[in-house]
């Protein structure tokens, strides 16, 4: 069973009336799922780690070089 799938049934028994904990039992989640579920018809999405930005290759290069690369690069 899919999340979606679970998240969906959760909450056709939460609509029939049925307990938090006999829900839990059933398809055997914690009550956070069954409270995330009663909240929002779509799971929650990943969290995800912010990645830090990356420099350029050309940042290793000192001003001297990177002009001189520039120069050489225009020309042809």
């Amino acid at each position: 069973m899919s999340k979606i799938e679970l998240i969906a049934a959760i909450r056709r028994e939460l609509a029939a009336g049925t307990s938090g904990g006999a829900i839990e039992e059933k398809y055997r989640v914690g009550r956070r799922t069954v409270s995330a579920a009663a909240a929002s018809a779509l799971p929650p999405a990943p969290a995800r780690r912010a990645m830090p930005p990356r420099g350029s290759k050309l940042d290793m290069l000192t001003p001297n070089e990177y002009e001189r690369l520039h120069t050489t690069l225009s020309v042809a």
